[in-house]
């Protein structure tokens, strides 16, 4: 098993079984010279929804949130949800 997957199960257990969800996690790199970087933490994705089900949503929420260690460490974690699902 790996993390996402883990984070996935979670997911699935808090939110209603009528909603697909899908969550994106960034850390997000500042350099000296002011250059961005944001870079996909996740190597599988961490959803519910079947293959091809965003592009086909009519409605959907997001919500962003951003997040700093305490070790200083920046990460973006994106979270959108729609109707559908089981139920």
């Amino acid at each position: 098993m790996n993390w996402e997957w883990d984070l996935t199960l979670d997911l699935n257990t808090l939110l209603p079984p009528v909603l697909y969800f899908n969550m994106s996690i960034y850390e997000v790199q500042i350099r000296a010279n002011g250059e961005v970087f944001v870079i996909p933490l996740s190597n599988e994705p961490i959803s519910n929804a079947p293959f091809g089900v965003s592009g086909q949503v009519l409605e959907k929420a997001s919500v962003t949130y951003v997040y700093t260690s305490r070790t200083g460490c920046v990460y973006l974690i994106i979270l959108s949800l729609t109707r559908g699902g089981v139920g």
